[in-house]
Parts: structure tokens; C-alpha cells; sequence
């Protein structure tokens, strides 16, 4: 990183402050999104990983919340700190960790997805074929951890806070990854790589959809066609079994979380690269009050997966209002014996 003088330096602060206002709704945002991803990561952890049936597919979605729940704790804070100091950033190894983690977490979100589309495609349309084991899906989980920590690494090799002039001359030293010309390269092959992750993934989910249906249709026709009792049944509402209402509440689960991936990391790539080629030495503007707000994106991926949850599956659901009760229920029993101690303290006194 370049070194400045103190005149410099001074002139960047008070930059910084007088442009502080543009970077307050980005902030408001963080600040509502961050106790939502804990509490909703940390439930989905608890419930997927602890109450529910052990399967590969819980698996996954327990270890991609404890990713999500990493970009809560780690990289939401680190985000706070650049926003406030976005145009003075004194720091090289926050900027290097940042980088670290919050790519990390991105590589290691797309791979576990690709994982789960992968086994719900094994699971429904290969379901008379070999599966995949619980030891499997366990050494695939500790794959994709490690090769996300491995691709994550150009982050903090050549992320630095740098020096940079703006178009009214003012000098700036923001970290920013993608202006980097080595980390440019890295995001447009990162973002070329993540699109066809994504193709990938909704080709297969078609594929599981389409299987899906078919079983579905296959099923209640025969059901109809075997015997008296099943045509007298065929001539009232049908109800799915249990076993085919799971698959599908899994199946939409895993895949609507693929969408909200994909709405979260496509847009903030396609500005980082826009910025690159023509936004990223203009002065701040009222526009950028949107794009900050917008560079944030990120965090929807690690924040709002367990709202699919709820919304898609009823045993979720359930086990959530479980855990919401039994918080509760301690919550106001620690009341109380706050209270009573509180009593017994004044009775004590009294006399």
C-alpha cells in the first residue's frame, strides 16, 4: 500500500466524513439483515442438524448454514467497518480477511448447492441406482469446504486498500477487490464459472421436476387400475402420502434456495463488472445511495435461506415453533426467578 503524508491522510478523513451520508442506507440494511441471519442460521443449524431425519440433503443444508452463518458473523461486521471507512481504509489485513471470508463463503454456497442438485438428482431420477452414501455426502462436505477455502486464496494474496484519484482529482484508498487487474480477471472468471454452476444446477432440477411428475402421475394411475378399493379411492380427493409431499417439500426447498442464490450473487457481479469499465474513479453521487445499497446483495444469500425454510417446509415450520416456544418459556422463567430473588432481597431489607 502507498504511504501518505499526514495532509493527505487528513484530507481523506474529511472526505470520507462529508461522504459518510451516502453510505447510511447500505448500513440500515446491514443492520436490519445481520440478526435475522444468525438467529434464522443458528435455527436452521439446530433443527436441520439436530431434529430432523439425518439425511445427505440435511446434511448439506445444516453445512451451508453454518457457511451462511460464517458471513454473518464474520463478514457482515468487516463490511460495517469498510462502509464507515470507505474512502479512507487504513487497514491491509482486514481487507485481505474480508476478501478471504466473504469469497470463501460464495464459492463454498455455490459447490454445496451444486452438491444438493447433484444428490436430489441421483435421489429421483437415478433412484433405482447406486446412491450416495452418508460417508460419501460426509467427504464430499469436507471437499467443498476445502476447495472453497483453496479458490478463495488470490483474496488475500492481492487484495490491498490502494490509492486511487477520482475524476475531480480527489485521492481516495478504498479496498475494493475488483479493481484490481489481477482480481479483475479472478471476479469475470469467478462470474463466468458461478453462471454455469447455476445453468448446471436448473437443468438438473428440471430434470428432477420432470422425474417427479411423472412418478406422481405413474403412481395414481396404477393405484386406480389395481383393484375395486382403488378406483372407489381415485373417485375422491387424492391426498399425497407422506413420503412423496416430504420429496416435494425438499425438492422445492433446495431449489428455491438455488433462486435466491442466483438473485443475490448475479447482480452484484454484473455492477462490479459495469463500475469496473465506467463508475469506479466518479466522485460520490446520489446514484450511489442505490449502488451501495445494491453491493450488498451478497448478504441476502446467507440471510434469507431459512425464511425459504419456513416458507417451503412444515416440518421447519414446526420445529421452529418448537424452538420459539422452549426460548420463550426460559426467557420468562429466568423472569420470574429474577423477580422472586428481587422480593427476596426487599423482604430481607424490610426487616
Amino acid at each position: 500500500m502507498p504511504s501518505l503524508n499526514s495532509t493527505t491522510l487528513e484530507q481523506l478523513a474529511e472526505f470520507n466524513l462529508d461522504s459518510f451520508r451516502y453510505r447510511i442506507p447500505a448500513l440500515v440494511f446491514l443492520s436490519f439483515m445481520l440478526p435475522l441471519g444468525i438467529f434464522g442460521n443458528a435455527s436452521v443449524i439446530y433443527i436441520y442438524g439436530f431434529r430432523l431425519k439425518q439425511s445427505n440433503v440435511h446434511l448439506f443444508i445444516t453445512l451451508l448454514a453454518v457457511s451462511d452463518i460464517i458471513s454473518c458473523l464474520i463478514g457482515i461486521p468487516m463490511e460495517y467497518y469498510r462502509l464507515f471507512l470507505f474512502y479512507n481504509y487504513p487497514s491491509i489485513a482486514a481487507c485481505k480477511v474480508e476478501g478471504f471470508v466473504t469469497f470463501a463463503c460464495y464459492i463454498c454456497s455455490a459447490l454445496m448447492l451444486l452438491t444438493i442438485s447433484i444428490e436430489r438428482y441421483v435421489k429421483v431420477c437415478r433412484s433405482m441406482g447406486t446412491q450416495v452414501s452418508r460417508k460419501i455426502a460426509k467427504i464430499l462436505s469436507g471437499a467443498v469446504f476445502f476447495v472453497s477455502s483453496l479458490l478463495a486464496v488470490p483474496l488475500p494474496v492481492f487484495a490491498d486498500p490502494h490509492a486511487y484519484t477520482l475524476d475531480d482529482g480527489t485521492v481516495v484508498q478504498t479496498c475494493t477487490f475488483h479493481l484490481e487487474i489481477e482480481l479483475w480477471f479472478y471476479c469475470v472468471t469467478y462470474f463466468i464459472v458461478l453462471l454455469s454452476v447455476l445453468v448446471a444446477m436448473f437443468i438438473l432440477y428440471w430434470r428432477v421436476l420432470k422425474t417427479a411428475r411423472s412418478h406422481v402421475t405413474w403412481t395414481l394411475q396404477r393405484r386406480a387400475q389395481s383393484s375395486v378399493e382403488a378406483i372407489v379411492d381415485a373417485t375422491q380427493p387424492s391426498k399425497p402420502e407422506s413420503g412423496t409431499k416430504q420429496l416435494s417439500q425438499t425438492n422445492r426447498t433446495v431449489i428455491w434456495i438455488s433462486v435466491v442464490y442466483a438473485t443475490s450473487c448475479v447482480p452484484i457481479f454484473t455492477i462490479a463488472m459495469v463500475t469496473k469499465l465506467f463508475t469506479h474513479l466518479k466522485p460520490p453521487n446520489p446514484l450511489d445511495y442505490l449502488l451501495f445499497i445494491l453491493y450488498q446483495s451478497w448478504i441476502l444469500n446467507c440471510t434469507l435461506n431459512p425464511v425459504v425454510y419456513g416458507f417451503l417446509n412444515s416440518k421447519f415450520r414446526t420445529e421452529f415453533r418448537i424452538l420459539l416456544n422452549l426460548i420463550l418459556a426460559r426467557t420468562n422463567f429466568s423472569s420470574v426467578e429474577k423477580s422472586g430473588e428481587s422480593n427476596q432481597t426487599g423482604s430481607s431489607t424490610t426487616r
